[in-house]
């Protein structure tokens, strides 16, 4: 499991994740591209994402999932119509859906959409909800809300405080969760580069 935190402040929304990964009673921390728990794509949507690895990277990889509308807004309703229903081909495809007897299927990961100052949640059973200030998923969500909502109400906007604040919420993740571990990886929707903090 990881962490992903997201913010919308001034108009833009940061991302925060740490690097851990675990493979059974093995975990390592991978700095490469590939290896990112929140990918810039090419259309600038950034998605973040905890759970399968491969279910992450595989999404990020098709370009044709995250399409951005021809008209109108990136909103809930494009991206439940548009977009969820390719990430559950995509997931059903590759095997990557659970099935607990009597429940619909869950996805194998859990998702934010982050697009200019749009910030969405898709958790595992698909459904889209909309995020007006901040978010977190994974190990450690609710060890970083408490930073998340100090933040949400402060006037900052200096960038490089945003994002040390970001950081000290993945530090309390790391702290109290052994699946959260530095490196950090940082990045919002305006600038759109990431910026690694060990």
């Amino acid at each position: 499991m990881s962490v992903v935190v997201a913010i919308k402040k001034n108009d833009r929304i940061y991302m925060g994740a740490d690097t851990q990964t675990s493979t059974g009673d093995r975990q390592r921390n991978y700095l490469g591209e590939g290896n990112r728990k929140i990918h810039l794509l090419d259309n600038g949507i950034l998605l973040g994402s905890v759970g399968s690895k491969r279910g992450g990277e595989l999404l990020a990889a098709d370009l044709n999932i995250f399409c951005l509308p021809l008209s109108g807004d990136f909103d809930k309703k494009h991206i439940v119509e548009n977009i969820v229903p390719k990430i559950h081909r995509c997931f059903e495809e590759n095997d990557l859906l659970e099935n607990e007897e009597n429940e619909l299927p869950r996805w194998a990961c859990s998702l934010i959409l982050a697009y200019r100052d749009k910030l969405f949640w898709i958790p595992s059973t698909g459904v889209v909800v909309r995020i007006e200030h901040f978010i977190s998923i994974g190990s450690g969500d609710d060890l970083v809300y408490a930073g998340l909502e100090a933040l949400d109400q402060e006037e900052i906007t200096d960038r490089e405080e945003i994002h040390s604040r970001l950081t000290e919420c993945l530090r309390t993740a790391a702290e109290y969760r052994c699946s959260v571990s530095a490196p950090f990886y940082l990045i919002d929707s305006e600038h759109k580069e990431y910026k690694l903090v060990k």
